[in-house]
């Protein structure tokens, strides 16, 4: 026999291989056995079907069983995930459960109705604790599967409306749904401004089916998740007659996708058909305004214009009797005007200087153009401008006398 060329001890070879089997997440199916509570829960698991005599060695830690919603019992089929290890002090080979649920309607209602009473006495389902919807909601964080027919159904009452939706994938479905859903809820808790003014609320939806394919609706998990989300969520899960744990903890329930779409976009339904019936009566209100105001101003134009031919006649004559005053009165006034002109004429030439002049008189003035009417005003031998009637002398002053 052909040897390794590493040898490892025994412990280092069970490390090694605890190390390579915590990588490997597994689910698996089967039926309880050799069920034992000893603070921690063991039991083993086996195939349903007796010709096969696999054994798997489980092991459930007390923390996890405590917040399991049902009563584990032999005989029970669930499925389970978790990793595997080997125990190193005996070599034993054991299959550490992480989430369990059962299998069956009949267990599955079981633990529904035992999970229903543990939360409802916590107050997970009180009235006071819900918070209400926006009442025009117009930026949604919506869960559920891409792939699914609840994302078409829920947003086809919503596109006319420009509602925003984020949209985070989730699995609606099977043993890992439960840790999907939970950390799809986180997300938009942590991140509610992806988009522009931030998540007002979260839909949480899926189409109908069976209990078992609702189960992951009605894990505990789901429902901390819920009770504990910053934002109010609204649940559609089902159909109308499928109620699940979801439902009861969220803040709103929709009997349905199509229901809560629906739902959100009612208001804005409502206010678009008030809008259109109030612009209507509006447009109705001011036609018939204005065609009364237009008989109004037909009957006011009517009497002001018979008022106003009736005025202009009146003005007509007035002005024809004013024309005739102001025509008189003018000529009253030329010809006091051409009385004064004449009278103002014979003044003027009464007193023309040229007329003094012709009768003998002179005026003088000295050099600069100043006119002399004292000998005190002049020098001996000055020069000064003498004017006649027909011209002007130059002459010099010989003596004052």
């Amino acid at each position: 026999m052909k040897l390794t060329p590493t040898i490892y001890s025994v412990t280092e070879f069970l490390d090694t291989v605890n190390l390579q089997l915590s990588e490997m997440v597994m689910a698996v199916q089967g039926e309880i056995t050799s069920l034992s509570k000893r603070g921690h829960v063991y039991f083993s698991l086996t195939d349903s079907n007796p010709q096969e005599k696999a054994v798997l060695s489980c092991a459930l830690w007390e923390f996890r069983l405590k917040t399991l919603p049902f009563e584990l019992e032999e005989g029970m089929e669930v499925q389970i995930i978790g990793k595997a290890s080997i125990y190193k002090p005996s070599g034993r080979f054991t299959f550490v459960v992480d989430h369990i649920v059962p299998v069956g309607e009949g267990a599955l209602q079981k633990a529904f109705e035992a999970l229903k009473k543990k939360l409802e006495l916590q107050g997970y389902f009180l009235s006071d604790r819900k918070r209400t919807l926006p009442e025009f909601p117009s930026r949604i964080g919506l869960l559920t599967s891409e792939t699914g027919d609840a994302i078409r159904d829920f947003k086809k009452h919503l596109s006319s409306f420009g509602l925003v939706v984020a949209h985070y994938d989730i699995k609606v479905e099977g043993i890992y749904a439960v840790d999907s859903i939970v950390e799809g809820i986180r997300y938009f808790n942590e991140h509610p401004d992806i988009v522009n003014g931030g998540l007002e609320l979260i839909v949480l939806t899926r189409g109908g089916g069976s209990l078992e394919s609702l189960q992951a609706f009605n894990s505990e998990a789901v429902a901390q998740a819920i009770f504990a989300s910053k934002l109010p969520i609204l649940s559609a899960v089902g159909h109308e007659r499928d109620v699940t744990i979801a439902d009861l903890t969220a803040d709103v329930r929709a009997s349905t996708p199509t229901d809560a779409g629906r739902m959100l976009s009612e208001n804005w339904r409502l206010a678009q058909e008030k809008i259109a019936y109030f612009s209507q009566s509006f447009l109705q209100v001011m036609e018939k305004m204005i065609k009364q105001s237009q008989e109004k101003m037909y009957y006011q134009w009517e009497q002001m214009s018979h008022r106003f031919e009736v005025k202009l006649e009146y003005l007509f004559s007035q002005r024809a009797l004013l024309y005739r005053s102001m025509i008189s009165h003018f000529g009253r006034l030329l010809l006091q005007t051409q009385q004064s002109i004449f009278g103002l004429e014979k003044q003027l030439e009464s007193n023309n200087p040229q007329r003094k002049l012709k009768q003998g008189y002179s005026f003088v003035q000295n050099k600069s153009g100043k006119l002399i009417k004292s000998v005190s005003q002049v020098n001996d031998g000055e020069t000064i401008r003498v004017t006649v009637a027909d011209g002007k002398i130059s002459t010099s002053v010989l003596a004052k006398e």
